[in-house]
């Protein structure tokens, strides 16, 4: 008789699955990318070859760098390894930090040097709006404002950097000297210093200066430690200012 019978089943290895990725695979640290694969269940995904546990559904969301594959397994049968997708995460820059080469608050005409310790890709802002084609390591400023950089590597951006604040303090106006007399007055109302052929003249700090001898008069106007000068005055003296005093003889008869 028939011996008893051993039913033989021959499972087939299931298609060589494919993923595609649903973004750019090629992103900053922070961001992402979902791969999914065309096998509808029995995936296990593996990055740079080594499985990762418990990530077994159709999609796998992945936030770091490597190389991932997925392999189906269907009736105890694995199908070979789908085509690989390499991601790469690139890291952000570190905050940059700026310092001032001098002083940060200064007269209108000067300038600062602010540096940053970031090598190459600095983009400087004032007042948070981009300087157009300022991005070297050093930025001259010579206008008022709130300064800082952001430094951009391989497509990632940095946090700000600390910020700057620079004050340009305005020239006071040139001032002209007019005369009444032997009396010299300066437009200015307030921060006179006269000057007699370049010499600074004592306690002479009034909008108004009696002349007590011939010369070339300028006065400087300070103002919140900024100057101008005023263009020469030429007086000249057409009688004597202080006459010496006179003395008489009584003679009696």
């Amino acid at each position: 008789a028939a011996s008893n019978a051993i039913v033989v089943t021959v499972n087939p290895i299931p298609p060589t699955p494919t993923i595609t990725a649903g973004g750019a695979i090629t992103f900053c640290q922070g961001g992402s990318v979902t791969l999914t694969s065309n096998a509808a269940s029995g995936n296990q995904w593996y990055k740079d070859g080594i499985i990762i546990g418990g990530s077994t559904a159709t999609t796998l969301i992945v936030t770091t760098s490597g190389s991932y594959t997925t392999i189906v397994t269907s009736g105890g049968c694995q199908s070979a390894a789908s085509n690989a997708i390499v991601v790469t995460v690139n890291s952000i820059p570190p905050t940059p930090v700026i310092t001032a080469g001098g002083a940060i608050t200064f007269c209108q005409g000067g300038s600062v040097t602010l540096t940053s310790n970031a090598a190459s890709g600095n983009q400087w802002y004032k007042d948070g709006i981009a300087i157009g084609g300022s991005t070297a390591t050093t930025l001259i400023v010579t206008t008022s404002g709130s300064y800082t950089t952001i430094v951009t590597l391989s497509g990632c951006v940095s946090a700000a950097s600390n910020t700057i604040i620079v004050t340009v303090i305005p020239i006071p106006p040139t001032p002209t000297i007019t005369a009444t007399g032997n009396i010299l007055q300066s437009s200015a109302v307030s921060g006179n210093q006269w000057f007699l052929n370049n010499v600074s003249i004592s306690g002479a700090t009034n909008q108004l200066y009696t002349v007590q001898a011939s010369g070339l008069y300028t006065v400087q106007v300070t103002l919140n430690g900024c100057s101008s000068i005023s263009a020469v005055f030429n007086f000249v003296a057409t009688a004597v200012i202080n006459p010496p005093a006179l003395s008489y003889d009584v003679v009696l008869f």
